[in-house]
Order: structure tokens, then sequence, then C-alpha cells
């Protein structure tokens, strides 16, 4: 029984990294560094929560997460595409700008400092349904990749964007629609965060999942179905930890709750030599 409940908790904390690292795995492979997944996933959760809040409807606010997603994915292509800033400067600003915004949009709307109203039990989303959505994304994600003309043109923006001009495509147009199409992902993961796993957004909730999804793709080489095994391995180990500080408490539990992101290092420290990144990763316009 307790095995069951292992697996269960893992499914249901994999969700918000899962579709955050297809959001990874489809941007970088256009050739876009997602160092602001972070970002994607925070202002999901608190426009998710607010709109739920006060629409009183779910599925509102998982399209409004999407939609706040997506206009940070604008806003990063826009700077790194058409202005050509550094795509790693830019993620990180982005990260710093949302992580500054949340709060001032709480005390706008809340006149509170980072937290939402928590919201009715009716209001929250239930496990299995963040779990079929994360998985139907996935599916989704891996058959544009393998299956359609979009993804050739992605894989071709991400290793060679002059092949793409040679057939009159645009690489920065297939990276803007990727970009805002990953944007859309990575809010809904938190959207999970916000209406499935917690009831309210609080301050920092998506507490490196960002990080852990673009690590996953990393270590995933930059494909669908490692990528997803790489995920459903860190869940499981935050799964554990959570189970661990339910059954011992010899142990501190700052200690039990740093195991997933020490993991982490030690996974991509390990195998980044072994793993080639898309050529034109982190290269801006068409060339």
């Amino acid at each position: 029984m307790e095995f069951v409940e292992l697996i269960h908790s893992t499914l249901r904390l994999a969700t918000p990294i899962l579709l955050a690292s297809m959001a990874g795995l489809l941007s970088e492979r256009s050739g876009q560094v997602q160092i602001h997944l972070e970002a994607k996933i925070l202002i999901g959760a608190l426009i998710a929560a607010a709109v739920t809040y006060f629409t009183k409807n779910t599925y509102l606010g998982f399209f409004s997460a999407g939609l706040a997603g997506a206009l940070v994915g604008v806003i990063y292509f826009f700077l790194t595409n058409r202005l050509k800033a550094d795509q790693v400067a830019v993620g990180v600003g982005i990260n710093i700008l949302i992580l500054g915004l949340c709060p001032l949009i709480t005390k706008y709307f809340f006149d509170s400092t980072g937290s939402t109203p928590t919201l009715d039990i009716s209001l929250r989303a239930k496990s299995q349904s963040i779990i079929l959505l994360a998985s139907i994304f996935f599916l989704v994600c891996f058959y544009i990749l393998q299956k359609t003309k979009w993804g050739l043109y992605i894989k071709f923006s991400g290793e060679a964007p002059k092949a793409l001009l040679t057939e009159g495509i645009s690489a920065s147009k297939v990276r803007a629609n990727t970009e805002i199409f990953s944007g859309f992902l990575a809010g809904l993961g938190g959207a999970c965060l916000s209406l499935a796993l917690s009831a309210q957004f609080s301050p920092n909730m998506s507490a490196g999942r960002g990080f852990i999804a673009l690590a996953a793709v990393i270590i995933g080489g930059w494909r669908p179905v490692p990528t997803l095994l790489a995920v459903l391995f860190f869940s499981a180990v935050e799964a554990a930890q959570i189970k661990i500080q339910i059954l011992t408490t010899s142990i501190p539990t700052q200690l039990i709750q740093i195991l997933p992101y020490i993991l982490t290092i030690i996974a991509v420290s390990g195998i980044w030599k072994s793993k080639r990144a898309p050529l034109f990763l982190g290269k801006n316009g068409d060339n």
C-alpha cells in the first residue's frame, strides 16, 4: 500500500516538472536557452490562483496561467531575437523580474506581501486530472518532435538554421512559435502547483522546479522519453524525502529537503559532458 502511495505521490509531484521540461525541451531544441523556466512556472502559479479565486472557474485559471507563461515567452523572444540580447542574461533577468513582480501583484489585488487567499476545495484540481493533463501534453510534444513538420523545423532551427532559409523558412519564426507554446506549457505547470499541489499561491512556490526541469532536459539528452525518465527520477526522490520526513525525526528536516537538489547537481555534473546540446543553442537570429 505504501508503495502505491509513493507511486501516486511521484506522479503528482512530477506534473509541473514534466510540463516545464517539455516546454524546455522544445525551446532548447529550437536553439533557445531556457534558464527562465522558473519565471514561467512562478507567474503561471500566481495567475492561476488569482484568476480561479476571482472567477470561481478552475479551467479558466489553468488557461490564464498558460497565457501568462506564453507572455513571458513573448518578452523573452523579443529581447533575445529582436534586440539580440544574450539569452542567458535575459533569462536570469526575467527570473528576477517575475520574482519581484509577484509580491507587487498580490499586494495590489489581495493586500498581501506574497500569498493569495486559500481556494475552496471545490475549486482545486484533482490529482488524476493534472496527471492526465501532463501525460497528454507529453504525448503531444513527443508527436510534434517525431512526426510533424513543425518538429522537423524545430530541430533544424537548433542545429542548422541556414538549412531552413534555403527552404524559405525563418528560424526566428520557428523559435517564436516554439517559445510561445513552451511558455504556455510551463504556465500550466505553474497552475498545477497552486491549484492541485497546493490551494493557493505562496512566495517562490516554484522552489527551483524550473531548474530541475532544465536539468531533466540536459540529462535526457534533449530527447522526450529520457527526459520523462529523468523527471520521474527527481519526482520519486522528492516523494521519498517527504515520506522520510514523516517516518523519522533523527535526521534534520533541512538536510532531507535539499536531497533532490543535491542529486540534481550530481546528475547534471556527471552527464553534461556526455550529452551534446543543440549546435545553435544560445545563438540568436537565423544564422
